[in-house]
């Protein structure tokens, strides 16, 4: 953990010691290696040298162009709201981050089958099937032919470039737009930035917990892509969930309270920001790397952090939720342990979104 966390000093240009002057030239290296090898590959599907799929049903891809924390997975979730709402059957199709399972059919099991994000949409869309499944192709068929779905929303789908897709939406978190620039694994760009060109609909996400200059960043995006829809999208707090017995506790609820707050996501300082916006009082603070697989040790010794400061609340993210839960009812004691629910929507042009969306549905 301590090494993921030197290394991503690195790539934010925390670190710009002499002493990591090497580990910055290799990563520059191997970013140089990566970017090659990923403009090829997108070389060879611009010219149509390498075969698309073509499924019988409208494929929505939602994706971001960089490394993690873009709020990507609340966009998922919104999206196929917007569609389970008027009727449609739709299935989220997930590879099921850093998992072995090839393939996942309901009821729910756990996240170590599914990964955290999965388990987590699976659970907040009630009736909608997630399939997890390295190969989105045939995650495709599996499930037209299980479920009768006339929609596959692809989760994390914009780097997929073997489907034809209906709609390419991406994500894109305005506090940290493209990072340093770079490629990873010296910056958190997963293909060049020039890609956007591609994508129908951009979302700039968390604009509410953003200190970023907005209008600068819009601009920028309008010189890419001329033709994109370009939206701003707020996550705000909703409630919080009581993760001993899930039942929903209003957030104003800690507020005067001491807390504790713990998190394994890509980008935390969104979280505390949420968490600020709510006028929390935080005593203390543990961050974990994104996905984190939180072991007994790694949660007794914050229980017992906060039993020793007299601090009797915890507050974590929905998708360490996922990953504690279990943990937390065996080992959590006399602390109360909250998760907080987020809750993405758009600022403006709302509408116009909606007609882009079901315009599919038109013909």
């Amino acid at each position: 953990m301590k090494l993921k966390a030197y290394f991503l000093n690195i790539v934010n240009e925390n670190d710009h010691t002499l002493a990591s002057a090497p580990v910055r030239a290799i990563l520059v290296l191997f970013s140089f290696v990566y970017s090659v090898v990923v403009r090829v590959i997108i070389f060879l599907h611009r010219i149509n040298l390498l075969k698309k799929y073509r499924a019988p049903i409208r494929i929505i891809s939602v994706g971001n162009i960089t490394w993690g924390g873009t709020g990507k997975t609340p966009l998922v979730q919104f999206i196929t709201e917007c569609l389970k709402d008027k009727g449609h059957k739709i299935a989220i199709l997930s590879r099921g981050y850093g998992k072995p399972v090839t393939s996942y059919q309901l009821p729910v099991t756990s996240y170590e089958k599914m990964g955290d994000e999965a388990l987590m949409l699976s659970r907040n869309l009630k009736g909608v099937p997630v399939v997890v499944n390295a190969d989105r192709i045939k995650s495709i068929k599996e499930a037209i032919k299980d479920y009768n779905i006339d929609t596959a929303v692809l989760d994390d789908g914009f780097q997929q470039r073997k489907i034809k897709k209906d709609l390419e939406i991406v994500a894109v978190d305005s506090n940290n737009p493209f990072g340093n620039g770079r490629m990873i694994p010296r910056g958190i760009l997963r293909e060049p930035i020039s890609s956007l060109k591609k994508a129908d609909i951009i979302f700039l996400t968390k604009v509410n917990l953003s200190e970023s200059n907005l209008a600068e960043i819009k601009a920028n995006l309008r010189k890419l892509n001329s033709r994109a829809l370009i939206l701003e999208s707020v996550y705000e707090p909703k409630h919080l969930k009581d993760l001993y017995n899930n039942d929903i506790v209003p957030t104003d609820f800690l507020k005067a309270k001491e807390l504790c707050i713990l998190s394994g996501i890509a980008s935390p300082g969104s979280f505390k920001r949420a968490l600020s916006y709510l006028r929390y009082n935080i005593k203390l603070c543990f961050d974990f790397p994104d996905h984190h697989v939180y072991k007994k040790i790694d949660l007794l010794k914050i229980f017992d952090i906060c039993k020793s400061e007299g601090i009797k609340n915890l507050v974590t993210t929905e998708k360490d939720a996922v990953r504690i839960q279990s943990l937390i009812r065996m080992y959590g004691g006399d602390l109360k342990i909250f998760s907080l629910v987020m809750e993405l929507d758009i600022l403006k042009d709302k509408d116009i979104f909606y007609d882009r969306l079901f315009s599919l549905y038109q013909c």
